[in-house]
């Protein structure tokens, strides 16, 4: 019985440890000694969980394994707080919360499960980052710096034609001036969205000037 747990907390600590590599080489997620941590403490209170059942006819192993859970999602929610971005701090949440349901699978002597699905995680998120660095190389960012007239809808109409040309990733900041507005917007695109949205932008009313360049 002591071989079998010391098997499991090798095995928790080699996979969360492999996960925990794997996001630290990518540049993305939590570092390996907090992903090895959550992964191995699962690890132990899963066998906690299956001891006292053992011990104790009326003790029910899901209870334990739930709060492992629950305690697992508070951590990675702490992450997202403390992050300085929350597609970031949200990646470090959901990685911690993963490692914990493979520590639990070990606990419980999944340990095949444990393993494959650790593989198939890594195979899937380096996929993913390879799809977002050619969406990347495709796309371009474009600056631009717009003057536009004293009305309450003018920004909200600039807004909408954004939508309308399809552009979902932007980024702006204005200034309220005597006249109207100085609105200084950066958009991601590909294709020729940006083209069309300039286009469409330069149609409108209330816009008075525009200047754009591209990064």
């Amino acid at each position: 019985m002591e071989f079998e747990i010391l098997l499991k907390i090798i095995l928790s600590s080699l996979l969360g440890g492999l996960f925990g590599i794997s996001r630290e080489i990518s540049g993305r997620g939590s570092g390996i000694r907090i992903i090895f941590l959550v992964s191995t403490g699962s690890t132990l209170f899963s066998i906690l969980s299956l001891e006292l059942t053992k011990i104790s006819n009326t003790s029910d192993p899901s209870i334990i394994i739930a709060l492992i859970i629950v305690g697992a999602a508070l951590i990675g929610s702490s992450a997202v707080i403390r992050s300085t971005t929350f597609k970031s701090g949200l990646l470090t949440g959901t990685t911690l919360w993963t490692s914990s349901g493979i520590g639990i699978l070990v606990g419980l002597g999944l340990y095949l499960e444990a393993f494959l699905i650790t593989v198939l995680i890594i195979m899937i998120l380096e996929l993913f980052k390879l799809i977002d660095i050619k969406f990347r190389e495709k796309s371009r960012l474009t600056s631009y710096t717009i003057k536009v007239k004293k009305r309450i809808s003018a920004l909200s109409d600039i807004k909408k034609l954004l939508m309308e040309c399809g552009i979902n990733n932007f980024e702006w900041n204005y200034e309220k001036t005597k006249s109207g507005f100085i609105l200084e917007l950066s958009i991601s695109t590909s294709g020729n969205k940006d083209d069309l949205f300039t286009e469409k932008l330069m149609e409108m009313t209330d816009v008075e000037e525009v200047k754009s360049d591209n990064i």
